[in-house]
């Protein structure tokens, strides 16, 4: 099939050549002709083009499913943050709360290992500096995993808050006061959605 259409390409690129058009005549192509060593294949049947079905109607979308289709309010976007805060300052508090056992771990194990002898290891002043410098940094990484620890339990206090307060003005702005006025009487109307 490829070489059929080569044929076709190369014996219009001939054509071309061969007669340009006058400038006042219409340019009639001529038939194609096909070289004669090769063999033209048979014309395939191609099938009809099948209408297409007009498209399905749009499903309604339902409010109050999985995911609302209203964009939240400030509220309850400074909520999510301050869950996303709590989690990053519960990680990192817990990162730094491990170093700081680390470090304690360390100057224990330094404590308690013994000498091929069997006694304690010499306590000179290398080894002094060493275990104050490690009580110093864990110390300060105990310090700032608490601070970061109380840090998100406040974060995540604001955050439930805030989830409570847009709930809150959510629920208000579901009841609809009007007045109702009659033949004889008058009074008023209250709608609630929930």
């Amino acid at each position: 099939m490829t070489r059929y259409w080569i044929a076709v390409l190369i014996a219009a690129a001939r054509v071309a050549q061969a007669a340009p058009p006058a400038p006042e005549s219409v340019a009639v192509p001529a038939p194609m002709a096909v070289p004669a060593p090769m063999a033209v294949p048979a014309p395939v049947a191609v099938p009809a083009p099948v209408p297409m079905p007009p498209p399905a109607p749009a499903a309604e979308v339902v409010a109050g499913g999985l995911v609302d289709d209203e964009t939240p309010s400030k509220m309850r976007s400074a909520a999510w943050v301050g869950v996303a805060g709590t989690v990053a300052l519960l990680t990192t508090g817990a990162i730094l709360g491990l170093k700081a056992q680390a470090n304690s771990d360390e100057i224990l194990r330094r404590e308690l290992t013994v000498g091929p002898d069997g006694q304690p290891t010499r306590f000179d002043m290398t080894t002094e500096q060493q275990v104050k410098d490690l009580r110093s940094e864990g110390q300060l990484f105990d310090s700032l995993a608490i601070g970061l620890l109380a840090g998100a339990g406040a974060v995540a206090i604001t955050s439930a808050v805030l989830f409570y307060l847009d709930h809150r003005a959510e629920s208000v702005k579901h009841v609809r006061l009007s007045p109702a006025l009659g033949g004889h009487q008058a009074g008023l109307v209250a709608q609630v959605e929930f």
